[in-house]
């Protein structure tokens, strides 16, 4: 085809491809592209949607070959208070163009026309120059970084700026207007210098018209794109053009500015989703909807790769809202999901993704007590607390529950960590539920057990039964009745008391070990309880358990006499030689055996004549001890009266009580005894004494030992002993009269052997 030259001159066009309906119809006529035009475009001539590029070009002829030259453009970036052409581009940007039913026009600057005749403008060359990104500070912009964000995403052939018949050297921005001004409009002016190699030279280049997609919305309805709206927003104009050097204003390139009408831009759909939702693995369904107000649109949901919830759509794909269900009977805890929405309208087809658009979440608790097991013999608590993740555990509410519900109590039931708090023996289950206090609420729980044990220390008390009067008897801690005191359980305490006592026993101390002495009273026929009350360390296990010991002869007492007998006058009474002795049985405590005589004496008196007269005399014997077998701590309750009687003379009767122990305080200051003496020796003191006087005495043989007490005139006011001595051994007794100021003798005879003393009792 053949090419033209054409005289001075320098204008801007801007491409009309043609209605979206035939948009051959403003194709040249010899060509099979659309139209370069000086003049306007609107909906009748042009079709677009946001995002495409609007091409222009500009025809600068009678240049000089070889100079250089700097031509200005400016575009309206804001318009109307929207965005308009907000940065430049290839002249060649219509894609994506599906949505308008047929393939993008191609585009070519070169074709021009002379009357009715079409040509390619005459060409030597044509190169390229990479077009710099605009900026705007945030300060200046109401989208961060924008619009040089949208525009650094291009590949690197949209944004190449085409120059026919010469070279680009440099692109500079000479103004870029504050986007956030208060005024309605913003503009952006661009310095292109370039050098001539003929004398028609060619610049195309496109305008990105400014999309939502990258400016958002002024409110949820409006947005900041220019689509839509009344008018004509998208300008670029060609302001001047001058050589450089020099700077010599080229006066044929003139100002001139080319408008698009809104109606010829179609915005795309807005492609929004209903907000991410954080769901339970029990839920149901999730509904998502369409949120952009595209109208006459069509929708297609899927869930995109990496689903990690086990989330599938149910029910239809292609409705405004989606439903999203477990493909199991839970969404997998943790687990989360991306949902891609394609939203096609006016043929347009945008494509928004939510990701994650559902988090399911992963609550679980953790319950835990310390100590696991109690035993109440020890304690009777256990800590429990509860875990909660995501942590922390403020953000879920607790509930315990407790199976069963007696035998112990919680603390509280709606805190973290209650304290369990145990009164019998089981084994106790609790459970705890842990709710996020905030939407969605899930929850999650688990379980703990605690086994209490109570075992209760075994109790029994062994020991004599019954015991004789005033001795002193050993009672164990014997829960196996061997006979042997066992320990005390561990844990425990034991502590020994009389449940009831007539016989005014005593408890010798200590109380709290594995035995107890206990010494009976001198009552007989009388009892006391022992009780021992084992207490664990805890307090809330207690057993007892008892024994009744009788104080009492173990049978009747039975004493035959020996028969009557006759004797020879001066004949011996002694029963062991002569009268002979009484037969008596041992019915367990010991027996006491000893006798009285009274004797009625007949005297005579024969004179020489014959003369016979008579009297009568009573001799009363006192108390002649032939046996006692009653231990010596026994005699504190024997009470003896002895009435003397000599001649005709009054009859003297005293009361006499003596004691004897095993431990009798003794002076410190009395001598020792030569226990290998061969001599009977008694020590008596204090001497005087007011109350009571203490015998120590050491026999050298074994055999029976009677020490007693006189008075001044010969009667006998009390036996301090009467038993068997081992010889060498050091005796110690205690003897209390109830004399006053009275001298005292008393006579120890053991054997054959006799020693005397005298002591004297003062005034009380």
């Amino acid at each position: 085809m053949p090419s033209k030259t054409f005289s001075q001159s320098g204008d801007i066009d801007q491409i009309r491809n043609g209605p979206a309906s035939n948009p051959s119809k403003n194709f040249w006529d010899s060509y099979d592209n659309p139209m370069h035009v000086n003049g306007n475009a609107g909906a009748s001539n042009a079709h677009y949607v946001e995002g495409h590029s609007i091409s222009y070009r500009s025809l600068i002829t009678g240049v000089t070959v070889n100079l250089q030259y700097e031509y200005v453009i400016e575009y309206d970036t804001k318009h109307s208070g929207r965005m308009a052409i907000d940065y430049l581009t290839h002249f060649q940007r219509l894609l994506p163009h599906q949505q308008f039913g047929h393939t993008a026009e191609v585009i070519n600057p070169r074709i021009v026309e002379s009357g009715n005749t079409e040509y390619l403008m005459g060409m030597v060359d044509s190169n390229t120059f990479p077009i710099p990104a605009p900026f705007q500070s945030d300060a200046n912009t109401p989208v961060a970084g924008m619009p040089q964000n949208s525009f650094n995403a291009l590949p690197a052939n949209d944004k190449l700026f085409t120059i026919y018949n010469g070279e680009i050297t440099s692109i500079t921005y000479v103004n870029q207007g504050s986007l956030t001004a208060s005024g309605t409009e913003a503009k952006t002016s661009v310095k292109i210098r370039f050098t001539a190699h003929k004398d028609s030279v060619m610049l195309a280049w496109g305008g990105h018209i400014a999309s939502q997609f990258d400016w958002g919305f002024l409110n949820p309805t409006t947005p900041r794109s220019a689509a839509g709206i009344s008018g004509s927003p998208y300008h670029m104009r060609q302001v001047s053009m001058n050589t450089f050097p020099g700077l010599v204003n080229i006066s044929g390139v003139g100002n001139q500015d080319r408008s698009l009408s809104a109606n010829a831009v179609i915005p795309p759909p807005t492609c929004s989703i209903s907000p991410a939702q954080l769901a339970c693995p029990e839920t149901a369904s999730l509904l998502f909807s369409y949120t952009g107000g595209t109208s006459n649109s069509t929708f297609l949901w899927s869930v995109n790769a990496g689903n990690s919830a086990g989330a599938v759509i149910s029910g239809s794909a292609t409705g405004a809202s989606v439903t999203i269900v477990p493909s199991g009977t839970d969404f997998i805890p943790g687990g989360t999901f991306n949902l891609t929405l394609n939203v096609t309208a006016n043929g347009i087809t945008e494509i928004c993704t939510l990701s994650p658009a559902g988090t399911i979440q992963n609550v679980q608790v953790t319950a835990s007590a310390s100590p696991t097991s109690i035993n109440l013999a020890t304690g009777n608590t256990s800590q429990l607390t509860a875990s909660a993740t995501p942590a922390p555990n403020t953000l879920y509410a607790f509930a315990w529950t407790q199976d069963p519900t007696t035998g112990g109590s919680l603390s509280a039931t709606n805190i973290s960590n209650p304290v369990f708090t145990a009164t019998e023996a089981g084994t106790y289950r609790f459970i705890v539920t842990a709710t996020q206090i905030a939407a969605p609420n899930c929850s999650a729980k688990d379980t703990v057990d605690i086994t209490v044990t109570s075992a209760a220390a075994p109790c029994f008390i062994s020991g004599p039964d019954p015991v004789c009067p005033n001795t002193t008897n050993t009672y164990k801690y014997d829960p196996d009745g061997d006979g042997t005191a066992d320990p005390i359980p561990a844990n425990f305490t034991l502590t020994w008391s009389f449940e009831t006592n007539s016989n005014n026993a005593v408890l010798n101390a200590p109380l709290n070990t594995n035995t107890v002495t206990v010494t009976a009273g001198a009552l007989c026929e009388t009892s006391y309880r022992l009780k021992l009350l084992l207490v664990s360390t805890s307090g809330l296990i207690k057993d007892s358990c008892f024994k009744t010991v009788n104080v009492n002869v173990d049978a009747p007492l039975s004493l035959t006499c020996p028969a009557d007998t006759a004797l020879d006058c001066g004949a011996s009474t002694d029963p062991a030689t002569s009268t002979g002795e009484p037969t008596v049985a041992d019915n367990g405590c010991g027996i006491k055996v000893f006798y009285t005589d009274v004797i009625t004496r007949t005297w005579t008196a024969i004179d020489a004549c014959g003369n016979k007269q008579t009297c009568t005399q009573t001799i009363t014997v006192d108390t002649c001890i032939t046996v006692n077998s009653i231990p010596a701590n026994n005699s504190a309750r024997m009470i003896t009266t002895a009435p003397v009687t000599q001649n005709a003379g009054p009859v003297t009767t005293n009361t006499v009580k003596s004691q004897i122990t095993k431990t009798p305080v003794i002076s410190p200051a009395a001598a020792s005894l030569n226990t290998g003496s061969k001599e009977l020796q008694i020590q008596a003191f204090p001497n005087p004494f007011s109350s009571m006087v203490n015998f120590r005495f050491v026999s050298p043989v074994t055999g029976r030992a009677v020490l007693e007490v006189y008075n001044t005139q010969g009667q006998r006011v009390g036996i301090v002993f009467d038993g068997k001595v081992d010889a060498g051994a050091v005796k110690s007794v205690q003897f209390n009269t109830r004399l006053t100021n009275q001298a005292l003798v008393y006579k120890l005879k053991v054997g054959d052997k006799t020693v005397r003393g005298t002591i004297l009792e003062l005034r009380r």
